[in-house]
């Protein structure tokens, strides 16, 4: 099963959510920093901001204890906190 990750900002000046599509058992790195999957070029967006990893169910979410958090589904994902996807 492949995993779609949709990047929504809330700005008045964003464009339409972003659908990104990844294989199978990948651990998907999201942040600024240039080794992360998903690159998100935004000053609110930590260098290495959360992590989305394989499990048994699925995926996890995990916050890399980022500045601003993060949130799955309006509920803020506690840092380094493993939340089902």
């Amino acid at each position: 099963m492949s995993v779609v990750v949709v990047v929504i900002v809330e700005s008045p000046k964003a464009a339409a959510p972003l659908e990104l599509t990844f294989k199978p058992d990948e651990t998907i790195g999201i942040g600024r920093d240039g080794t992360s999957l998903v690159q998100l070029p935004e000053a609110s967006v930590s260098l290495r901001h959360a992590r989305l990893s394989p499990s048994a169910g699925g995926y996890v979410l995990i916050d890399e204890n980022s500045t601003n958090g993060t949130f799955l589904n309006a509920v803020r994902v506690l840092p380094e906190t493993a939340k089902p996807v």
